[in-house]
């Protein structure tokens, strides 16, 4: 009866972890709206960033072909590639650590 409480309260907990980081990944994928059109011409940073990311995602460079603003959306799946696995693997990490804890209470 005693472990209850303390199981809700890590429930609640994980839930808000889940609730924070779903809210989090949504604002950041709205950073399309805030990119500026030029971000690789004026950028060093983020234009090494995408080439890398386009060696390992070819997707970002098809996408890149058939849109309109190239630049933005170069940028733009190369930042949702790694905000998407980010995500994961946080996720990954968080379901395992939690379903080590349950299989050490049995």
């Amino acid at each position: 009866m005693q472990n209850q409480p303390a199981t809700k309260t890590v429930k609640n907990t994980k839930e808000r972890f889940l609730e924070n980081i779903s809210i989090a990944y949504i604002v950041a994928s709205f950073g399309i709206f805030i990119i500026p059109e030029d971000i690789l011409s004026s950028c060093k940073i983020c234009r090494s960033f995408v080439e890398v990311m386009k060696q390992i995602f070819p997707n970002i460079q098809i996408f890149s072909n058939i849109s309109p603003f190239k630049q933005e959306i170069e940028f733009y799946a190369s930042y949702m590639w790694v905000l998407g696995l980010l995500l994961a693997i946080i996720l990954s990490a968080l379901f395992v650590i939690s379903d080590r804890r349950k299989a050490r209470r049995s």
